[in-house]
């Protein structure tokens, strides 16, 4: 339904959560065309960004974008004292037209305004997604490194292999077998530089304009954006303490062309998704004709036992891409990511590789390759298996110490972040905006939905967060929290 604002500015300002078209972008376009044909006069000054999202209901990260985007254009700006203001049509658009320029592409509009990420602050405490890079075997790595490039050709240099290297190829087929019960052949799996890149592969592969894709809902931002960015509509289907519920999926789509979920540890709440749910889903997209994108993002460190399996290992019918990344297990920079695919889809997922960029250099590859076959990965993941555990068992402790109740904490039986849930009369926008102020990253929870139905929240990583890190930023947030909640009382 859309919703109507009148009362603040001189124009009927809609938005329609109905519309696939972002919600930043709807305020963006009847605010510009409100000023190119004369409604929005210079000098008009405009609501502030919180009283407009309260008056529109909508998140007012979406009005606070709509605002860079206007102001990046050139007609508003904000001045001390007065707010933000209509300076006009600049003088450049009148250019522009004289040389018969086309208009910034409405496309262009809806992929900028689309959001990627929002744990992107300082590199400080409860940053989630980011592995334990101060416990990163710098030495063994460069000793393999500097193995392969003292044996290097130029002939080897100059090959290339469609797929990504072989050798890598077969070193992820045996690790997948050995700790996901991923079987699988080496020419199933294509290498990409990093799990964003075999997202998009899977969208130019598997997605048509206009089709329509199942996601979790709070969910991965970068995946949607991703989707979003093919032309696809993304449907937001929420998560419970279950996962993603195919239940709730198939009342808002019947018929998906793919669905996309982060089944051993969703992002981001946390949650594992039960059984029950692993097969309703694969039962559904096997009669809905629905592709399914098993991101396997942290089930490499899972804490209880038995370990939750995976999709692909219970997938019958050949319908479930499954991507995995090194990111967490070895460091962010190292960008290593692959796709293991139904043998009918490995060509296709070979040519979207190419049109995307072939991924890293072959000599990183056979070095990945080299620390997986010598037992060096192993040994690391199995010290961040367990400095991981320690500090979430750490975190939980502290937090639960210093804020009984304040903070409810979901699961976290895989992964390395946890979703902590506030008083439903706390912002967590501002939460995460005080916390960024004093030096450390906590996302809003509902920064990551799209339907902006999702429970008021924080997320709270841990892997790049030592013990003193811990300690300190559960006392800034704290501060944080107190001082929030004394503005609500008050």
């Amino acid at each position: 339904m859309a919703k109507t604002i009148t009362a603040l500015i001189p124009v009927v300002l809609q938005v329609d959560r109905t519309s696939s078209e972002p919600l930043q972008v709807q305020i963006f376009s009847v605010i510009r065309d409100a000023i190119a044909d004369g409604r929005l006069r210079p000098g008009t000054r405009l609501p502030s960004t919180r009283d407009m999202a309260r008056e529109l209901g909508v998140s007012r990260n979406a009005v606070m974008n709509a605002f860079r985007f206007l102001t990046g254009h050139g007609l508003i700006e904000s001045r001390q004292g007065a707010g933000t203001v209509v300076v006009g049509t600049p003088a450049f658009e009148g250019r522009k037209a004289a040389a018969n320029r086309p208009r910034t592409p409405r496309r262009a509009l809806q992929v900028q305004g689309i959001p990627t990420d929002v744990a992107n602050g300082p590199a400080g405490a409860f940053k989630p997604g980011v592995a334990a890079v101060d416990l990163f075997p710098t030495n063994a790595w460069q000793n393999v490194l500097r193995k392969k490039w003292r044996r290097a050709s130029s002939a080897e240099l100059a090959a290339d292999d469609g797929q990504g290297e072989r050798v890598l190829r077969e070193a992820i087929a045996g690790y997948l077998g050995v700790t996901r019960s991923v079987r699988c052949d080496p020419e199933q799996i294509i290498i990409f530089s990093g799990a964003q890149q075999a997202i998009d592969a899977a969208a130019r592969v598997l997605l048509s304009a206009g089709d329509r894709v199942c996601m979790e809902d709070p969910g991965y931002l970068a995946a949607r954006a991703t989707f979003i960015a093919a032309g696809a509509e993304a449907v937001a289907v929420p998560v419970d303490e279950q996962g993603f519920d195919p239940s709730e999926a198939k009342k808002l789509c019947d018929k998906p062309r793919a669905i996309y979920v982060t089944p051993a540890h969703q992002y981001p709440t946390g949650v594992t998704m039960s059984a029950q749910r692993r097969d309703e889903l694969l039962a559904w997209a096997a009669t809905s004709g629905s592709w399914i994108i098993e991101d396997d993002f942290g089930g490499e460190f899972q804490y209880r036992s038995p370990q939750a399996g995976t999709l692909f290992e219970a997938d019958a019918l050949d319908l479930v891409v499954f991507v995995g990344t090194f990111s967490q297990s070895l460091a962010p920079s190292i960008h290593c990511g692959y796709v293991v695919a139904p043998r009918d889809l490995v060509r296709a997922f070979a040519v979207a590789r190419k049109i995307s960029g072939r991924g890293f250099s072959k000599i990183e590859q056979e070095a990945i390759a080299e620390f997986i076959t010598s037992g060096l990965f192993a040994k690391h993941v199995r010290l961040l298996r367990r400095t991981y555990r320690d500090r979430k068992d750490q975190l939980i402790e502290t937090l639960t110490a210093a804020l009984p109740g304040a903070v409810r904490l979901g699961p976290c039986d895989a992964g390395t972040y946890v979703a902590g849930y506030l008083d439903p009369e706390i912002s967590d926008w501002d939460i995460s905006r005080r916390a960024a102020a004093m030096g450390i990253t906590i996302p809003a929870l509902t920064a990551y939905s799209a339907s902006g139905r999702g429970r008021r929240g924080i997320v709270l990583g841990f892997g790049s967060t030592n013990e003193q890190m811990i300690r300190d930023g559960v006392a800034v947030l704290k501060r944080v929290l107190m001082s929030a909640r004394k503005v609500v009382a008050s």
